[in-house]
């Protein structure tokens, strides 16, 4: 996809992994700024906007549902036409997290790992596809923006939220330009992702950052991930 937006930093050391940024659902490659203020000139750093989100446009030759399998297809043929689908570690949050697991399953034993930041192997359960149906309805009836006045700040710990309060103020504006239809295709696809427990397993460096306190993916869960991974964090 010659269209995707991405920002490169290269590198000022070699033989380091690239680093490739996948964002979560309704963010942009905004989100990983600050993180990469810490990594720059360590590692050649790759932050995409995913199909629909912030400046990359929306495939129009896709056929039927968005499936995340097609996201990561979609998003190693533009790795390849960059020359940049070899020496690769992927980092997803939430959505990205979901990305990569399928890009990794697309790269086998070429990819050099993965990070799931907040994300999660495991498919949803018939108790969170009812919650992905719920948020489809909203959407539609509501749109975007009044999604993320409700959803941002529950991703912050609730001592934190005043003080982060600017924070929660910018990715809401910045979630809000994305369009209802996008958000609706990337909610359903979401929920119909297959469990990719396997692909984490077999990765040969991999890391899995948790909260205790994250309403999207319950501590249990992380928990019950955590020796599939190299390195857990919680």
């Amino acid at each position: 996809m010659s269209s995707r937006f991405a920002r490169r930093i290269p590198a000022t050391r070699e033989g380091r992994p690239r680093l490739l940024f996948l964002h979560g659902f309704l963010e942009d490659h905004r989100i990983w700024e600050p993180a990469c203020t810490v990594l720059a000139g360590e590692f050649e750093l790759i932050l995409v906007d995913l199909p629909g989100f912030g400046r990359s446009p929306m495939p129009q030759e896709e056929e039927g549902p968005l499936r995340i399998e097609s996201v990561a297809v979609s998003l190693l043929d533009w790795l390849e036409e960059e020359g940049a689908a070899e020496n690769l570690f992927l980092i997803g949050h939430s959505l990205g997290g979901y990305i990569a697991l399928a890009l990794a399953e697309l790269l086998g034993a070429e990819l050099q790992g993965l990070c799931l930041f907040h994300s999660t192997a495991f498919a949803d359960s018939p108790e969170k596809q009812h919650m992905r149906d719920k948020v489809c309805t909203f959407l539609e009836k509501q749109g975007v923006a009044a999604f993320l006045r409700g959803f941002v700040p529950s991703l912050f710990a609730q001592g934190q939220r005043d003080l982060l309060q600017g924070r929660i103020q910018t990715l809401i504006a910045h979630g809000s330009q994305t369009p209802t239809a996008v958000a609706l295709a990337y909610t359903k696809a979401m929920r119909a992702r297959p469990d990719r427990r396997e692909v984490l397993a077999r990765m040969p460096h991999s890391l899995l950052i948790a909260g205790q306190e994250d309403p999207a993916i319950s501590e249990e869960d992380s928990r019950a991930q955590e020796s599939l991974v190299t390195r857990f964090v919680l």
